[in-house]
């Protein structure tokens, strides 16, 4: 057996159920931060502390977030670090 697959079968090691929910809490957590106006990083914050309970790829889903709001509201997004 080929040592570069994972358990998922996948020689790049992505997990892509762990992607998959990455992606769910993502749109969860776009849509939050519009509804509160809050901060950025806290939402994340809020989503991440649950999704270390669900398995998901954290890093991901900050990528996925953080791209979603430079999209939605490129000021806002600049102005976060």
């Amino acid at each position: 057996m080929n040592r570069n697959f994972r358990n998922n079968g996948r020689r790049d090691g992505v997990d892509p159920i762990t992607r998959a929910r990455a992606r769910r809490r993502a749109l969860q957590a776009v849509y939050a931060w519009q509804m509160s106006g809050g901060e950025v990083g806290a939402v994340i914050e809020q989503f991440a502390h649950e999704q270390a309970h669900e398995i998901a790829d954290l890093e991901y889903f900050d990528d996925l977030v953080r791209a979603g709001v430079a999209w939605w509201n490129p000021q806002h997004a600049s102005l976060q670090t």
